[in-house]
């Protein structure tokens, strides 16, 4: 007769004033409270901007939003995608960081934030890297797609294409820089989905969003993510501004092994954006922790198989497994195991065989896919015959 099997686990726990600028960010920074201060209240406080969300990087957990899907022109966060498809030719190995850049009459025209390159200058990518990052330099980053693409609108169409396969279903780019344009928006949860996916795919790359400040060609240039400055658990992403739609930021950083990604869409001034960013990481490291319960690829239990060259099959999950909870709640974490009762050979890896529930309470807060994590081949006649045996008293 087949039923479940339930199993219960307890889990374990153009930038023509650059001084100006360097002397308005560190007035900033001095009016406002440390980002990461022991003695912030837990409590969301009300927040000046649109749209806004709060997500554990490693649990994916959404801790706290608003107006999330309201599509607002994204400005320079339209660069974490850019990065993103230079990241995936660094990788490829189609682009190196040395590779000799020449700047287009395009390029160097190219309106906004600038790191100021010469039509014909010929540049490192390395250099167009830390100028689109550290500076949300146009001109670097219209260097950098006409050479990967061929054109800017060639590297749009990059940029789209992997917005789709990202699952970016409000996100739509119409050049490469965010200078504003018709038809071209993102939303908060598409930003903050973005921004986690570059992180977990490129870590190494990531960490150029912690750089502060560079040079180039004598003179310096700063960061415009002012939450750097705050405290060294903050290390990206990037801050923007459009005309039209206000302030823009997203922001990561990480206290132990707990990572947080917070959105700001549409604040109405630089001050706005900071508070708000510091008030949502603040609210997410205060009050919740993330918990890593089972890892990938390790047995979570094993599992009777009949007919087949083994009789235990080690079940577990394809990815390590994290639930962020309200800080002080883990004891009251339970999961449960649920497999069919009888199983038969052949068993693939990775074929799916359950589920992996987790509770807080009454309440279901994450489920996976308990899945083979070796195969078991058809047994011989024998080990096949005593099993029919064995299976008559089951």
């Amino acid at each position: 007769m087949q039923g479940h099997s339930t199993i219960v686990h307890h889990p374990a726990g153009h930038d023509a004033f650059p001084f100006i600028r360097a002397v308005i960010l560190v007035w900033l920074l001095l009016l406002s409270p440390p980002v990461l201060a022991a003695t912030q209240d837990d409590t969301l406080p009300s927040m000046n901007a649109d749209s806004w969300l709060l997500l554990d990087h490693h649990s994916g957990h959404v801790i706290t939003s608003h107006n999330a899907e309201t599509r607002h022109h994204p400005a320079g966060l339209t660069k974490l995608m850019s990065a993103y498809i230079v990241f995936e030719h660094l990788s490829g190995g189609s682009l190196s960081p040395d590779s000799p850049v020449r700047v287009s009459v395009h390029a160097a025209d190219a309106p906004g934030k600038q790191i100021f390159l010469k039509a014909e200058d010929v540049i490192s990518a390395s250099e167009l890297i830390y100028g689109m990052i550290v500076q949300s330099a146009n001109d670097a980053t219209i260097a950098l797609a006409e050479t990967l693409a061929g054109s800017e609108s060639g590297f749009v169409d990059l940029m789209n294409a992997k917005a789709y396969e990202l699952g970016l279903v409000n996100t739509r780019f119409r050049n490469a820089t965010g200078l504003s344009q018709k038809d071209h928006y993102s939303t908060a949860s598409d930003i903050v989905r973005l921004a986690r996916v570059l992180i977990r795919d490129y870590p190494d790359y990531y960490k150029w969003y912690s750089i502060k400040t560079f040079t180039h060609n004598g003179i310096k240039h700063h960061n415009r993510n002012a939450l750097l400055w705050r405290d060294e658990a903050i290390d990206g992403i990037r801050a923007s501004y459009d005309r039209s739609s206000g302030y823009h930021l997203a922001a990561s950083g990480a206290r132990g092994d707990m990572r947080l990604i917070a959105t700001v869409l549409g604040a109405p001034s630089e001050r706005a954006q900071i508070e708000a960013g510091i008030s949502l990481l603040n609210y997410g490291f205060n009050g919740y922790e993330t918990r890593l319960l089972y890892r990938a690829n390790t047995p979570a239990t094993r599992v009777r198989v009949w007919m087949g060259n083994n009789s235990m099959l080690p079940v577990g999950i394809s990815k390590d497994f994290y639930v962020t909870i309200p800080r002080g709640s883990t004891g009251g974490l339970q999961a449960t195991l649920t497999i069919k009762d009888v199983q038969y050979a052949p068993k693939r890896p990775n074929e799916v065989l359950g589920t992996l529930n987790v509770y807080m309470g009454e309440e279901v807060i994450a489920s996976r896919p308990l899945i083979a994590l070796e195969e078991i081949k058809l047994g011989n006649p024998l080990q096949r015959a005593l099993d029919r045996i064995q299976l008559w008293f089951y």
